[in-house]
């Protein structure tokens, strides 16, 4: 069991920029969703096999249509490469999977695809995995199959 234990990068000035990244992430703004992707950029520079930081690139990309500040076409193409590096990188990473999921449901429109994969329903603590693959199930009225994750 990986846990709280898993180590994503040994370099601690990657691991701030990511935390940085994810502080401008979830402020949803414009500016701060291309500061996001400029930060995640630097972690990933200072650390090429970061996939974490690939993952919020890829997340940043993606949820950027949403508001809309750009179009799809424009972003969802860096974003699908962004998640597929970091996919490459560590094929386990549930986060990862969240992102590329959620890639597939809303810009592929591939909701069968989008089904949780083991290593995301193994790490459902994780906030934003829970609360992807959460809004995932009750998009698709599976209300008792959703919720369970919450009830622990």
């Amino acid at each position: 069991m990986k846990g709280i234990t898993k180590k994503y990068t040994d370099n601690n000035e990657a691991y701030q920029l990511y935390l940085k990244g994810r502080f401008h992430f979830a402020k949803r703004t414009k500016e701060d969703l291309s500061k996001s992707i400029e930060i995640y950029e630097q972690a990933v520079k200072l650390d090429p096999k970061f996939a974490l930081g690939y993952v919020g690139i890829a997340e940043s990309w993606a949820v950027i249509p949403s508001y809309p500040y750009a179009a799809p076409s424009e972003t969802m193409p860096k974003a699908k490469a962004a998640v597929a590096k970091a996919l490459e990188l560590d094929p386990d990473l549930p986060e990862a999977h969240t992102v590329s999921g959620m890639i597939t449901a809303t810009y592929d429109w591939d909701w069968q695809r989008r089904k949780a994969s083991s290593s995301v329903r193994s790490n459902l603590i994780q906030t934003s995995v829970l609360h992807t693959t959460v809004t995932h199930g009750l998009t698709l009225a599976r209300w008792d199959g959703t919720m369970k994750p919450l009830q622990r």
